[in-house]
């Protein structure tokens, strides 16, 4: 069975990673412990509008060329960054849509159907899904150009952060409160909707993420930043996290509350007041953040290719 799995590595020198996450090392390890799967990583940028793609074959350590309707299921793990340094968030998901489109049109299985990744990459769940059991944090979505001097005066008592719909590593985030008209063009410049969310302070605790295969529990890490300044980019330590059970029902929760069925996804969440307040919902490449019990992890996830296979 051929696993296609989208993922940036280093297409001039495979051996070698690039910056951030050694994708290639990681999925070595996982075909290491599947030997009844074969393996392929995915060029996503090279894929043509028949279908070619380039792809590198993990068992013959090799870069082939082939059609994305050869593989048996996708699973796409991490988007590859454009060359273009001048590409906006808008311009970046629209690129990827085009190229996810093809998989919808050739009926090619996914983990996490096209349909349901464009559901959450628009943050609908956020407004849309209504439960007593699950707490959203406050959302409000509009129009990226809406009158800037209304939102300032609408939201000028409290503490609330505007950023792009489609935003990512906390860039282009700002405090409505001080937020320069220049910094809301920029920001708008970036994505065709844009979010209005509280800030929370309880953020600099530490949030939580946990994976989920379908309503299956794996694994939980928390992240802690390590600088506490408001509105910046941070960096975090990333440690371990057993949830409770309590916890692990919200996640399970979310998955029955979803128009369609999530294969793979990741819930991050905040404690405040002793509540758990859903930051977001992960089903657009959600990073796994395996820091330990690497074996444990790739078996899960290779029974669970297999499960989705049979």
């Amino acid at each position: 069975m051929e696993i296609g799995i989208v993922a940036p590595i280093n297409w001039t020198n495979p051996g070698i990673p690039i910056d951030g996450v050694d994708y290639m090392k990681q999925i070595k390890n996982i075909a290491s412990f599947n030997d009844d799967l074969n393996f392929f990583i995915l060029n996503f940028e090279s894929i043509k509008e028949d279908g070619d793609v380039i792809f590198y074959d993990i068992n013959k350590n090799e870069i082939g060329n082939g059609k994305i309707e050869d593989f048996c299921l996708i699973h796409f793990l991490d988007f590859e960054p454009s060359n273009n340094i001048s590409e906006s968030l808008v311009q970046k998901w629209h690129r990827i849509n085009s190229k996810l489109k093809q998989f919808e049109e050739k009926k090619i299985l996914t983990i996490n159907s096209v349909k349901l990744i464009n559901y959450c990459f628009e943050k609908k769940y956020l407004t849309e899904i209504k439960d007593d059991e699950v707490n959203f944090i406050q959302t409000r979505i509009l129009k990226s150009g809406t009158n800037f001097e209304k939102i300032k005066q609408e939201y000028r008592n409290g503490s609330f952060i505007i950023k792009p719909l489609n935003g990512e590593s906390g860039n282009y985030v700002f405090e409505i409160e001080s937020i320069s008209i220049e910094n809301y063009l920029k920001m708008c410049d970036q994505s065709e909707n844009l979010i209005i969310q509280p800030f929370r302070k309880e953020v600099q605790n530490g949030e939580y993420s946990m994976l989920f295969f379908r309503e299956k529990y794996c694994h939980a890490i928390v992240r802690t930043p390590v600088n506490i300044k408001k509105l910046l980019p941070p960096k975090f330590n990333i440690t371990k996290y057993i949830p409770s059970t309590k916890e692990i029902e919200v996640g399970n929760k979310i998955f029955s509350l979803f128009p369609e069925k999530l294969d793979i996804f990741r819930v991050d969440f905040i404690k405040a007041k002793k509540e758990i307040l859903i930051m977001e919902v992960e089903s657009v490449d959600p990073f796994h953040y395996v820091i330990e019990n690497f074996r444990e992890y790739s078996e899960k996830i290779g029974a669970f290719y297999k499960m989705i296979l049979n």
